[in-house]
């Protein structure tokens, strides 16, 4: 018994109703200003009627009020706002853990004092503690306008309804931390697959480069074998910058695997353009090289590569047989702009609105058939990354051009 006479003092109360635990366990049911429900609704009808009692309710006890899941019996306003703030008899039922039974409210003058004695003529209490994994989160209570006193068989009847309430609580919160669970397991999947989808494609063209390579070199084909040599090392390298991301602790999308370095921007185009003519001679088109003087940019080597063999293999697969596809650099004040050109049938404006959105091919690309639609929205990101931009121009008809702008180093 606390100085004032009540069972627990204010301080014990107030630290009862702000734990974190218990908050957590609180704010875990959802039950705090959700509307009412017939599961529940039903449970303090039944007490009402096998009580004999006016008033019956499930109070959920949040740090500053009670909210009042369920009701029966009460007058308006309270009917319609379901809560009490101030001092309350669910307070010290709680607190206490077991079933709290007051025969007669005006017996005792502390008892007399708590407000909802005053404001709503309560009489006669009696409430059971509901808990959830080991918090008491409210209560199931009965109340009397008239002194009463309560029965064994009263209690074990208000503590069957408790429990039964009690289970309907936990098994709620075990099936939506459960959807969260499979929501999560679900999220893990696609980006399981998305990042298999973005290996799979990255790996795409530098494996064509080098299988074309070798085959040329096993027929004997090819007269600069040195050359040869070099465009199927760059495809590897570019294989082997793709695999350590894959191994990386970083997502490979959201992280720059190293880091950005001093690139030349002449090493960075010779060497994409030298991995992807092996693919463009298949095709029979041509790769034109238009470069300014040498200059540095800060990026990481092999997402550039990543980024300009995603580029100038769209415009090889759109291309026809004889044409061109150009890949030039040309500084601008403090950048330098990287532009691929092709004479591929272009794009309309709508096209070109969504031809860096993740998984969207255009009409052609569906009809082909070929790719998943990440190419250029893995190009899209990288160049950000980088500090970068990048942005298409075309013409229905007349080809396509796409812009890589990149900060020079400073």
């Amino acid at each position: 018994m606390s100085e004032s006479g009540l069972p627990y003092a204010e301080q014990q109360l107030e630290a009862f109703l702000n734990s974190p635990a218990r908050l957590s366990a609180v704010r875990a049911t959802q039950l705090l200003d959700s509307p009412a429900e017939e599961c529940f609704d039903s449970m303090t009808r039944l007490a009402t009627l096998t009580l004999g009692v006016p008033l019956s309710y499930v109070t959920v006890l949040d740090a500053d009020r009670d909210y009042f899941k369920s009701q029966s019996g009460f007058p308006e306003p309270l009917a319609t706002t379901r809560e009490l703030t101030g001092r309350t008899f669910c307070h010290y039922a709680a607190v206490g853990g077991n079933v709290l039974a007051i025969d007669d409210t005006h017996a005792n003058p502390l008892w007399a004092d708590v407000p909802s004695v005053r404001s709503h003529g309560v009489r006669a209490f009696m409430g059971m503690p509901m808990t959830l994994e080991g918090q008491q989160i409210g209560n199931f209570c009965v109340a009397d306008l008239q002194p009463r006193r309560w029965s064994d068989k009263d209690r074990d009847m208000i503590m069957q309804l408790a429990q039964s309430t009690q289970r309907e609580l936990a098994l709620r919160v075990a099936l939506s931390r459960g959807q969260i669970q499979t929501q999560r397991a679900e999220a893990l999947a696609r980006a399981k697959e998305e990042l298999i989808a973005v290996i799979a494609h990255d790996l795409r063209s530098p494996l064509q480069a080098l299988d074309l390579t070798l085959t040329l070199l096993r027929l004997g084909g090819v007269e600069q074998r040195d050359t040869a040599i070099a465009r199927a090392s760059t495809a590897v390298l570019t294989m082997r910058r793709i695999a350590d991301e894959l191994l990386s602790e970083d997502h490979p999308l959201t992280q720059l695997l190293d880091g950005p370095g001093r690139v030349s921007t002449r090493k960075i185009a010779s060497n994409a353009l030298d991995m992807m003519r092996p693919i463009a001679e298949r095709k029979q088109i041509s790769l034109v090289m238009e470069h300014d003087d040498d200059a540095l940019i800060a990026a990481d080597f092999g997402q550039m590569l990543r980024v300009f063999s995603n580029i100038i293999g769209n415009a090889i697969k759109y291309s026809s047989s004889d044409s061109a596809v150009c890949f030039s650099c040309r500084t601008v004040d403090s950048t330098v702009v990287y532009s691929v050109s092709d004479e591929g049938p272009g794009m309309t404006k709508t096209e070109q609105q969504r031809v860096f959105d993740r998984g969207w091919q255009g009409v052609l690309g569906t009809e082909e058939g070929a790719g998943h639609g990440l190419g250029l929205a893995i190009v899209k990101q990288i160049v950000e990354q980088h500090g970068g931009s990048v942005a298409v121009h075309s013409t229905p008809g007349a080809g396509s051009r796409f812009d890589v702008v990149m900060p020079l180093v400073t």
